[in-house]
């Protein structure tokens, strides 16, 4: 990942994130993570969106943060290394563990819910970036419009 200054994100986590959309959008471009995970880090450094946080479902920082570590867990309590260091298909299991509940380390997820987090901008947003970005509807410079046409669009 070029170095690209985070606003929230720590380098790990960002590594990390990009790892997790490369698995969620079957994308391995640079150009395309890189996007997506800083449109993420923008996101989480803003406000905007917390008033529509499902009740029961921690701030989104939070939930982040969280996930993230959880997902790192989940990576150990299965494979023995960290996520990053995984087959694709080793990856993709462990998300889909995530999403479906049926998590190994129970203590990494005792504050956050994995289906929760995997329901999160992290699991959803990114095909959505991804899908506008790879359409050509917007170009990295007009990121800032990916909110409002994100917002217009129904849940997967």
């Amino acid at each position: 990942m070029p170095q690209v200054a985070h606003r929230y994100l720590q380098q790990a986590e960002a590594l990390l994130l990009q790892a997790i959309v490369s698995v969620l959008v079957d994308d391995h471009r640079l150009e395309v993570l890189t996007f997506v995970v800083a449109h993420l880090d923008d996101s989480l450094a803003s406000a905007i969106g917390e008033a529509q946080r499902k009740v029961g479902v921690p701030p989104k920082k939070e939930l982040y943060r969280l996930g993230l570590a959880g997902v790192e867990a989940e990576s150990h309590a299965g494979y023995g290394t960290e996520f990053g260091a995984l087959s694709a298909a080793e990856q993709q299991e462990v998300l889909r563990q995530i999403s479906t509940g049926n998590v190994k380390d129970t203590e990494a997820w005792s504050q956050v819910a994995p289906v929760d987090f995997s329901k999160s901008c992290c699991m959803t947003q990114c095909r959505r970036i991804t899908r506008i970005r790879s359409s050509g509807q917007i170009s990295a410079t007009a990121g800032l419009l990916i909110p409002a046409v994100m917002c217009v669009w129904k849940k997967d």
